[in-house]
């Protein structure tokens, strides 16, 4: 059971949005910044990337504590 779960927790994890892990490694960290970079890649032409949307807005609810912050600090 443990194993079943872990397993589907990393399956997870390696699946949770692409725009949100663009948004943390750039730097940037731009509050919902993942859901944005997927947007922006839908309308660019790259309509796979609206797949990813729903991945990177619990991606980004959970980063959303450290994307937060780092916005209160830039104003």
């Amino acid at each position: 059971m443990l194993r079943k779960l872990l397993g589907g927790v990393i399956l997870a994890a390696t699946l949770c949005g692409c725009g949100t892990m663009d948004n943390m490694i750039s730097g940037d960290r731009a509050v919902y910044g993942g859901v944005r970079h997927d947007f922006q890649n839908v309308s660019s032409g790259k309509a796979a990337a609206l797949l990813d949307v729903p991945f990177s807005a619990i991606g980004d609810t959970v980063t959303l504590p450290v994307t937060a912050a780092k916005a209160l600090r830039r104003d």
